[in-house]
């Protein structure tokens, strides 16, 4: 849909008939749906790789306010993937950023759009990127 939905101004023929393709497709899977898992994630530590990270940034906990109230239910985790391809779109030289961010094991925010700038390097998208999923957050 979003490499459909660049073509919005001036659609051809081709992207009719994968607009129909994709509508074919949700048609015969409508019973599917999409699961929430509520469980808290176990990450391992080992997969975050933090090495010679430490002496710039501390691992501490989160400061609490004195007067914060008591949490209520169940803890939740936040966790953000993000993730941008440097200038795929061989035409503008754009490039295209990926957000998903899940609450405990649930998808709750998935993002996927062509960056409005030209970046000369492959970390500056990545910055754009890292931007846009803050303010999502």
């Amino acid at each position: 849909m979003l490499l459909l939905s660049a073509f919005n101004a001036a659609p051809r023929e081709g992207h009719l008939n994968a607009l129909h393709n994709i509508f074919s497709y949700l048609k015969t899977h409508s019973s599917c749906s999409i699961a929430f898992d509520p469980t808290l994630p176990n990450y391992d530590v080992e997969m975050i790789e933090l090495k010679g990270w430490e002496e710039f940034y501390e691992v501490a906990d989160e400061p609490v306010p004195s007067n914060a109230p008591e949490p209520r239910g169940q803890p939740m985790k936040m966790t953000c993937f993000v993730d941008a391809s440097h200038s795929s779109k061989r035409v503008t030289y754009r490039s295209h950023t990926g957000i998903f961010i899940l609450l405990n094991n649930a998808p709750v925010v998935w993002y996927s759009k062509r960056q409005n700038t030209v970046e000369s390097s492959t970390f500056g998208p990545e910055f754009v990127a890292l931007r846009v999923a803050t303010e999502l957050i």
